[in-house]
């Protein structure tokens, strides 16, 4: 085999090699974009809606301390209403 067919052979592999790199670079490519698109159609919603659930539980436990409040209150008053109750009936 003479330097030109070495070289030709060599030129031809070369032509396999980069077409290869490039069929695995498309498969990547496909797959990158099949993600992005499952990231922007599936999770970005699945963590808005998460975010919003934190949100509103967040603010419903800044509610509970006034609601635990009026609860005391309630209990309080029906500890005394019962104490009296028990008052007049041993009476």
């Amino acid at each position: 085999m003479n330097n030109e067919e070495k070289i030709l052979s060599m030129l031809e592999n070369m032509q396999n090699d980069i077409k290869e790199v490039k069929d695995r670079l498309g498969n990547v490519e496909e797959k990158v974009v099949a993600t992005n698109i499952m990231i922007e159609n599936e999770i970005e919603p699945r963590l808005k809606a998460l975010a919003d659930g934190r949100k509103m539980l967040v603010e419903r436990l800044w509610d509970l301390p006034d609601e635990v409040e009026e609860i005391k209150d309630s209990v309080s008053i029906l500890k005394f209403i019962q104490t009296e109750m028990a008052k007049s009936w041993n009476k």
